[in-house]
């Protein structure tokens, strides 16, 4: 990485990859309730909420999907979280890219296209393709690996965090576990990691490569994840 690269710049880098891990993995757990619910079965939005420690302001299954999602006024829903995906990558522009930053400018847009639709299924599609796209263009066009395992931090941390909140099987959680520690060993920037959130996570990627179940609460391991990086 470039040993020039600011630590605010750092911070836009991680964050970065962490919304665009929130606006993608949340969509796509949705996506899975979307047509139960169109079927008139119950998707417990308030459980939903209390595992991501937000707020429960919905009064309906209707309303929490078409705010939660969708609104720009609900500093918890999906779009907000675009927002600020977009936002880092704006300011990120010079080093990403303005045809990486198109792909983030793209999802905005098709988020709030799909808030109009009769079919919303269709724009949560189109908005995980181009967050995709996204991260397939990271790969491609930023030379700089320390830049590209950044981003990829962010993201996996992210990912790992709504994981333990949605009860994924040990098999999703392990891969980004994997992928997760094998960036942090190779960052250049190490006093940037915490020593015990760090020896955790690794001792239960073991654990979990050895087919055995965490030692630790769920809630340890996102307390964890979300401690590793300080900024």
């Amino acid at each position: 990485m470039d040993n020039y690269i600011s630590m605010t710049k750092v911070n836009n880098l991680f964050w970065l990859g962490r919304y665009a891990a929130r606006v993608d993995a949340t969509l796509r757990y949705l996506a899975e309730w979307y047509d139960t619910m169109l079927d008139g079965l119950a998707f417990d939005y308030q459980e939903f909420c209390y595992s991501l420690e937000i707020p429960c302001i919905y009064k309906s299954h209707y309303h929490f999907m078409r705010s939660y999602v969708f609104s720009k006024k609900n500093p918890d829903s999906i779009r907000s979280a675009a927002e600020i995906m977009l936002g880092d990558g704006m300011v990120l522009r010079e080093t990403i890219g303005s045809d990486t930053l198109s792909y983030l400018q793209m999802t905005v847009y098709a988020i709030d296209k799909a808030a109009i639709t009769t079919n919303p299924w269709l724009g949560f599609q189109k908005v995980c393709d181009l967050l995709m796209a996204f991260a397939g263009r990271c790969d491609i066009y930023i030379e700089d690996q320390g830049i590209r395992d950044l981003i990829k931090c962010g993201a996996c941390v992210e990912r790992i965090s709504l994981y333990l909140c949605f009860g994924y099987p040990e098999e999703s959680l392990l891969k980004d576990l994997q992928k997760l520690m094998a960036y942090t060993a190779r960052t250049s920037l190490p006093s940037t990691l915490n020593p015990a959130a760090l020896s955790l996570l690794q001792a239960q990627k073991y654990r979990l490569e050895q087919g055995e179940d965490l030692s630790v609460s769920h809630k340890e391991m996102q307390e964890a994840a979300e401690a590793l990086f300080r900024f």
